[in-house]
Parts: C-alpha cells; structure tokens; sequence
C-alpha cells in the first residue's frame, strides 16, 4: 500500500470519527433540553393544579359545615 492511500484512509476515519461525535453531542443536548421542558411542563401543570384543589377543598369545608349545623 502506498503511503498516500493510509493517509487518505486516515483521513477519512477522522472525519468520520468527528462526525459520529458530533451527532452523538446534538443527540444527546436535545435529550438534555427535552428533560428540561418535561420538568418545566410538570411544573405548569401542579401550579395549574393547586387553585382546584383549594376551591375542592373550600367546597367540602362548606359541605361539611352544613352537615354539622343540621
């Protein structure tokens, strides 16, 4: 083999290395960022939640006021 062709052979290992390498970095920030929003989303949901279940609760509060006056 001629020492032109290992050196095009090695070229093309590393410019496929690099690219496997980067595709795996985006792979893995995307993974990283979808977490996050999932967290995020949770977090909307509970805060959305939680005047529900205060008015739930008023409601039974009243419920059961009314049922020990009578």
């Amino acid at each position: 083999m001629s020492s032109g062709l290992i050196i095009n052979l090695v070229a093309v290992c590393a410019i496929l290395a690099a690219v496997l390498i980067y595709n795996r970095l985006i792979t893995l920030r995307n993974l990283a960022l979808n977490g996050f929003s999932q967290i995020e989303v949770q977090l909307q949901r509970r805060y959305e939640w939680n005047p529900n279940l205060v008015a739930t609760a008023k409601a039974y509060m009243a419920h059961e006021s009314d049922t020990q006056r009578r």
